[in-house]
């Protein structure tokens, strides 16, 4: 998994196998994201993407970890997006109707507008999942 900020955005690539081990390791890498700073996640980076470029297989426990890294981002006022779903990963979004609740995009570029690099997806908000 990497992890890097880019111009205010939090960017995350899991890789591989989106299931218990790698749900796992999400969930820690944005535990370790909370833990780490001092500062108003925000601050870091409003907008989180998950690239999902490198991720050939999800289940359960991979949908678990995602959307309990949209909630987490929900509840710090940031933007959770998904990006680069491979076919197998975007049918399975679309069979648990998930790609309703995610903002989902073909590709990293395709997040931000060309003319003023803010996210080009609307602001409307989405419901909170498996609130705690």
């Amino acid at each position: 998994m990497v992890l890097q900020t880019i111009n205010n955005v939090i960017v995350l690539r899991p890789y591989g196998s989106l299931d218990s081990v790698g749900g796992r390791e999400l969930q820690s890498q944005v535990n370790n994201l909370l833990t780490q700073s001092s500062l108003d996640l925000c601050e870091m980076g409003n907008v989180w993407v998950i690239d999902l470029k490198q991720v050939d297989f999800i289940d359960s426990s991979g949908l678990v970890a995602l959307v309990e890294t949209f909630n987490i981002a929900k509840r710090n006022q940031c933007r959770l997006v998904l990006c680069n779903l491979c076919a197998s990963v975007q049918l399975i979004f679309e069979i648990t109707q998930l790609d309703r609740v995610f903002e989902l995009f073909e590709n990293y570029e395709s997040i931000f507008s060309l003319s003023d690099r803010s996210l080009a997806v609307s602001s409307t908000l989405t419901p909170n999942l498996m609130a705690a």
